[in-house]
């Protein structure tokens, strides 16, 4: 079982000093339903799993932001590649971008593991050592990683209008309806899978365009069979008296689900607009792969100790 290592402070360069992070999970994750870019922010809920804690010397728990880390990493025995991925805790949700490209309907050849427990197990820095891309513990202050606070509408996926193939978005009947986000003819319609709990849609406005009307089903899942419409053909007015590109629509009280929209031009327009049609330039959602941890695994390198007596 691969297990992440990571050079001691003040160690001089090379060097094969090195700690190891009390426990960790590994997270499982599902085949992508659809392509994730390299950085995306993704998340899994912590329920009551406390990970922004570690064990003092004194075998008492304190409160710690920098205890923990999620890391991108070989799965076999003697793995060596260790990746940091730069994560965040809110509101009992972690957050953590992705390494790299992950293709839809293909299974990760690595695997994301969160670390906790460990005091100051996020303060590291990236160095070379005997020629490998390494970390090394460092002050806070040095860190390739600072912390930061941040807020949920942070951790959202843009998704632009030529980029919607990738996801589960579709413009029907492309080309005759639809020419580059843009409404062509009366009850054109776009439809799209997301997840919660957040939805946003910019579009151009204007003096020349008009309204537009969304709806929002939420999904059926074995927690609350059967789908449930909660947006219901909502109208959302592009008007405005000077050209710009906004958000023009935004939820954030939807739930941690999977959800559709369907979004229909049908040409009706403010009375000051000189025109009804719209122009959707990009989607921003939460992006959920419907993760999972596994069981928490002690640091075996401790084990060993324990067993063999060494200290």
């Amino acid at each position: 079982m691969a297990w992440f290592k990571y050079i001691k402070y003040g160690e001089t360069l090379p060097s094969t000093n090195y700690k190891y992070p009390l426990v960790k999970k590994e997270i499982t994750f599902p085949k992508p339903k659809q392509d994730i870019v390299k950085d995306t922010w993704i998340y899994i809920n912590l329920n009551d799993l406390k990970i922004d804690k570690f064990i003092n010397n004194l075998a008492v728990e304190e409160s710690d932001s920098s205890s923990y880390l999620v890391i991108y990493e070989d799965t076999s025995q003697d793995g060596e590649n260790f990746t940091f991925v730069e994560s965040e805790i809110i509101n009992g949700i972690l957050y953590f971008r992705t390494a790299e490209i992950h293709k839809k309907d293909i299974e990760l050849t690595k695997q994301y593991s969160l670390y906790y427990k460990t005091k100051k197990i996020k303060n590291l820095k990236q160095v070379t050592n005997n020629s490998n891309i390494q970390y090394q513990e460092v002050d806070a202050e040095d860190s390739d990683y600072p912390i930061s606070v941040q807020v949920e509408t942070n951790y959202l996926t843009t998704v632009s209008v030529s980029e919607v193939k990738n996801y589960g978005f579709s413009f029907l009947n492309q080309n005759i309806d639809w020419i580059d986000g843009e409404s062509k003819q009366p009850n054109a319609k776009v439809v799209g899978l997301f997840t919660g709990p957040t939805l946003k849609i910019s579009c151009n406005t204007g003096p020349n365009f008009g309204i537009f009307k969304i709806s929002i089903t939420r999904m059926s899942d074995d927690a609350t069979p059967g789908a449930e419409k909660v947006v219901e053909s909502y109208l959302v007015d592009c008007y405005s008296s000077s050209f710009d590109e906004k958000v023009v629509y935004m939820n954030v009280d939807l739930d941690y689900k999977e959800y559709m929209f369907e979004i229909e031009s049908n040409f009706q327009k403010n009375p000051l607009s000189s025109d009804g049609k719209i122009k959707i330039t990009s989607f921003s959602y939460l992006y959920n792969p419907f993760l999972t941890f596994g069981l928490e695994l002690l640091n075996p390198n401790l084990l060993a100790r324990k067993i063999t007596g060494v200290s």
